[in-house]
Order: structure tokens, then C-alpha cells, then sequence
């Protein structure tokens, strides 16, 4: 399997070195974004491999393949600004953070691989936290490179652990019409930190407005539903296959329903997707493509969208393709959207706790069968 994926690793840094058109060149970087097994990015997907056999040859290799994509990935920009195009291959088909979250993971691997063998990490883990503190730092932000790569390695190396994770959809209507998976985190760490995993969101390009969404929702949720001291949330993406650009505010609920499940170990119904933008309030704005976000949704299984009453949708369009389309509830609060997303689970413990209480009452703890030892 470790073989396959090098083999697939030198093929997409053939593809990406040969292709000089831009249909071309983004069609061979998306095609690194396949399989399902932990991550769905090859490239980290190659680490994981790598670091899981131990194999000190393997680990290494592994170190010199990553190192000549990135060369000619370097090299490949040069060129086309040889070629003289208006914008460098990095500039153009990578946008957003996506260049720095692929130098970031080929050296987290690196230093991964070199922790593995009992090497020097360290110029590795200098260059990691580097790469992720461009992608993610922003002007008030509390970001930290160090943290985000300490944490990605360890990952690979199996040593963190999360406490819960929680999971919900955000509609994308852009280029690609998708749900694409958000997932959050709590784990042990700095009480009330906030740290994105670049395993799981791979090399996708994220773009301002979706990183201030971000801060925008956290800062909301910690303001009424803090960390438990000791803990911290991780968010990532997942599904998202063939996606080149992630961006917009229009996720602002959805991220902070996956942040207040993930802290109040609370799991969101998968079959509701919300789509609306979030002020620190808590009230919702309205979002672009409706019609499109509802077609997201009913790919992803949903029978349920919450939108803003000014966002657009045809209420006479019932189905796409022969399904039918989700039905769409209309929200102004976040509370509204947190009813609507956790309202499965919360009727599941009700409806636990009543029949815990009534079992008390008829069998105390005195006579109880449950109390009885052999």
C-alpha cells in the first residue's frame, strides 16, 4: 500500500511538472485529494503510511519524495512565469492558503518521519510552523504555527486523542455545487484554544472571509458556552474531494453549532444543514445560492435547510433529478439553528432520562435486580 501511494505521489508530481495549462495543472493537484482512509489528501495519507511501518528506509524515502514535489512544484512556478502568464502556478492554481498548507504538511511529514528514526525534527517543525503561520494568522488573531504542527505531528504519530467529535454540513455554491463535512474537535489541551487540523483539511485553498467566519463564530461561542478547563477544540474538514477553494462567510451558524456540539459533547443531526452568516449577537444574515445550496443539501442526504428569510429560493422547486429537494425552514438566531441541529439528541436523552427515572422509582437502589450480586 506504501508503495501505491509513493507511486501516486510521482505521478501527480509528473502531472503537475508537465501540464502548463490551467485546466490541466488544477485538474492534476485536485486529483490529490482522493481516498477516505483517515485523510483524504495523498499526500498525508503517504506520511500516515510511512510513519505507521516503522520502516526507517520507508521513513526516509518517504522525506525524499515529498522534498521533489515540493522542488518542482518551486520549479514549475518559475517556469510559468518564464512562460510569462500574468500570475505563477502557485499564485493562480492554488489560491487562498493552499500553497502554504502543502509546504506545511510535506514538512510536518518530514519532521514526523525524522521524529519516527530519532533524528533531528527540528528545521522541519521551524519550516511547519512557518508554512501554517501564513495560512492562518491574522491580524488579532491568537494563532500560533508551533502549536498547529506539534499537534500534526503527533497525530501522525498516533499520540493525541480526542474527547469528542462533533460534525455538521456547510453549503458551498461556488465552482463546485457540494456539502463539504466541518468537524470539531474536543481534546486535552489549552483551556479554550482554537486550532485548526491540517491533516484532515488538506491542501485546500481557505479564504479570508472563511477564516474570519471562523474567529467570528468562535469568539461567539466562547462568549456563552466556554471550554471545560484543560480543553480546547480542533476544527478540519472533510468530503471534500475535487474542492479547490473553500470560501465566504455563509458557514458562520454551521461553525458555531459544530463549535457549542463539540464543547457540550452534544452530536448534531446530520440530516439538517443550516447556511447563513453569524455576528458575535448571534443573529443570522442571509447567504447567495439558495436554489443551489438546497441542491448541496440533498446530496449530502439532508432533508432539512435553514436559511435567513432573506435569502433566495424558489419555494416552488420541489425536486433536482428526480429527488426531492430538502424543505427550508426559515431562521433568524443562532438559537434557532441550534434547536433545529440538536433537537434529535436532545429528545434521545430526554426520553433516556424519563425511562432512567422511572426504573428508580420502581426498583430502588435497595431491591434493584441491577444491585444484586451473585
Amino acid at each position: 500500500m506504501a508503495f501505491d501511494l509513493k507511486s501516486q505521489v510521482q505521478q501527480l508530481c509528473a502531472d503537475l511538472i508537465n501540464h502548463r495549462e490551467v485546466a490541466k495543472w488544477t485538474e492534476a493537484w485536485l486529483a490529490c485529494h482522493t481516498g477516505n482512509d483517515g485523510s483524504e489528501n495523498l499526500l498525508w495519507r503517504y506520511g500516515q503510511q510511512a510513519c505507521a511501518s516503522g520502516n526507517d528506509s520507508e521513513l526516509r524515502d518517504c522525506q525524499a519524495t515529498l522534498e521533489n514535489l515540493l522542488e518542482k512544484i518551486e520549479q514549475t512556478a518559475v517556469r510559468v512565469r518564464e512562460d510569462k502568464e500574468p500570475k505563477n502556478v502557485v499564485q493562480t492554481h492554488m489560491p487562498g492558503t493552499a500553497w502554504s498548507l502543502l509546504k506545511g504538511a510535506v514538512k510536518t511529514i518530514q519532521a514526523a518521519a525524522a521524529r519516527r528514526v530519532g533524528a533531528n525534527d527540528g528545521k522541519y517543525l521551524e519550516e511547519a510552523s512557518a508554512s501554517y503561520q501564513m495560512a492562518f494568522a491574522r491580524p488579532g488573531s491568537a494563532v500560533n504555527g508551533r502549536t498547529i504542527a506539534d499537534r500534526a505531528v503527533d497525530r501522525l504519530l498516533n499520540q493525541t486523542k480526542a474527547t469528542f467529535t462533533c460534525q455538521t454540513w456547510f453549503l458551498l455554491t461556488g465552482t463546485v455545487v457540494k456539502a463539504v463535512r466541518l468537524t470539531a474537535e474536543l481534546e486535552p489541551g489549552q483551556t479554550g484554544q482554537l486550532l485548526p487540523d491540517p491533516i484532515l483539511i488538506g491542501c485546500v485553498g481557505l479564504n479570508e472571509d472563511f477564516l474570519l467566519s471562523i474567529d467570528r463564530s468562535w469568539q461567539f461561542v466562547q462568549n456563552h458556552w466556554p471550554c471545560p478547563a484543560g480543553h480546547r477544540v480542533v476544527w478540519g474538514l472533510a468530503a471534500h474531494q475535487g474542492i479547490n477553494l473553500i470560501d465566504g462567510d455563509s458557514g458562520g451558524a454551521s461553525l458555531a453549532a459544530v463549535f457549542r456540539g463539540a464543547i457540550e459533547n452534544i452530536p448534531l443531526d446530520t440530516f439538517v444543514a443550516a447556511s447563513a452568516t453569524l455576528d458575535l449577537s448571534g443573529t443570522l444574515g442571509k447567504v447567495d445560492g439558495g436554489d443551489n445550496k438546497r441542491i448541496a443539501a440533498m446530496q449530502a442526504g439532508c432533508d432539512q435547510v435553514l436559511y435567513h428569510p432573506q435569502t433566495r429560493w424558489d419555494s416552488k422547486r420541489a425536486q433536482e433529478g428526480g429527488r426531492k429537494l430538502p424543505k427550508v425552514d426559515l431562521v433568524t438566531e443562532f438559537n434557532n439553528v441550534w434547536e433545529s441541529l440538536s433537537a434529535m439528541e436532545r429528545c434521545i436523552r430526554a426520553y433516556q432520562e424519563h425511562w432512567r427515572n422511572k426504573w428508580e422509582e420502581e426498583w430502588p437502589v435497595s431491591v434493584s435486580p441491577l444491585a444484586v450480586r451473585p
